[in-house]
Parts: structure tokens; C-alpha cells; sequence
């Protein structure tokens, strides 16, 4: 999970050193590397290595990245 969320962060520099296609596709990446963290998330809460409030804290958190990440795609013309 942690691994995920490095790559997220990564994928996103990246994509703000960028500009035109090539932003669009690193913003695209993060996507897909956010899509792999919630999923880790969901998968540690369901087998009980994330607490009830944990899950809640950490699901806020990307829910706004994602909110954040949509509009960047937005803005980049996805």
C-alpha cells in the first residue's frame, strides 16, 4: 500500500513537470496508480489490517485526491 502511494506521488511530480501529451499521460497514470491505492485500502479494511476509523481517514484523504486529479485531467483535456 505504501509502495502505491509512493507511485502516486511520483506520477504526480512527474506530471507537473510536464506539459501538453506528455502531462495528460502522466496524469493518466496517476489515475491508474489511484485506482490501485483504493484498492489496497479497500482490501487491507476488508481483511482487518486497517481499523474502522483508519479506513474512513485514509478514504477521505483519496477521495479528495481524486477530486483534485479529475480536475487536473479536466484541465489537461481528457
Amino acid at each position: 500500500m505504501v509502495d502505491a502511494a509512493l507511485d502516486l506521488q511520483e506520477t504526480l511530480l512527474e506530471a507537473q513537470s510536464h506539459r501538453g501529451a506528455a502531462r495528460l499521460t502522466a496524469l493518466r497514470t496517476a489515475d491508474a496508480a489511484l485506482g490501485r491505492l483504493r484498492l489496497y485500502l479497500r482490501l487491507a479494511h476488508a481483511w482487518r489490517w486497517l481499523s474502522d476509523g483508519q479506513y474512513e481517514y485514509a478514504s477521505v484523504r483519496v477521495a479528495e485526491i481524486g477530486r483534485l486529479l479529475g480536475g487536473w485531467l479536466k484541465q489537461a483535456g481528457a
